[in-house]
């Protein structure tokens, strides 16, 4: 077989295992515990794993360094706003050259996996992605704004019924002083 191994995966946990190339293009087996905690609202997780035939690199989101000097084997996440992101792979300390670019999208409460694949001197270099969702945190509150009834704190509906209470009273005392006459 072109790989025998055995690995050992924790109790209880939320894991992937990869079988992939080690840095110098030997297969190998790896197991990455999967972060599913909770995550704040309005953002998304992003975790990388390097899992290429490959020298260390870094991975840049919009040109700036998400995970530094990342080596095969490794894995690293982080939470962001969720949002669209230009996501490059480049040799670790080096913006160029590109050795892999793409548009990833990060949703709310979501981890999205990304596992550089492959060989980079054999040409196989890609990504493959996995994603976890359904992580998100409830949000802390809900703006109700300060405008109208909402600033004097006294529902509209008891304004209204005081103003109907009011009305009734005046034409009622018109009506007995009328009857008294």
């Amino acid at each position: 077989p072109a790989l025998a191994s055995t690995v050992t995966l924790p109790g209880g946990a939320n894991a992937s295992i990869v079988a992939h190339l080690d840095a110098d293009g030997a297969p190998t087996l790896s197991v990455f515990v999967n972060n599913i905690s909770e995550i704040e609202a309005g953002n998304g997780r992003v975790s990388a794993r390097h899992v290429a035939a490959a020298p260390f690199v870094d991975i840049l989101a919009n040109d700036g360094v998400l995970f530094g000097d990342v080596s095969n084997g490794a894995a690293a996440d982080a939470d962001v706003p969720a949002d669209t992101y230009n996501v490059k792979i480049v040799p670790a300390g080096a913006t160029d050259p590109v050795v892999f670019e793409t548009d990833l999208t990060i949703p709310e409460g979501t981890n999205v996996i990304v596992y550089a694949i492959g060989s980079l001197d054999g040409g196989s270099f890609t990504v493959a992605a996995q994603t976890i969702s359904g992580l998100g945190a409830a949000p802390g509150g809900v703006p109700a704004g300060s405008g109208g009834d909402a600033a004097t704190g006294v529902p509209a509906w008891l304004i209204a019924a005081a103003g109907l209470g009011a009305l009734l009273v005046a034409t009622g005392g018109r009506s007995l002083a009328r009857r008294e006459n």
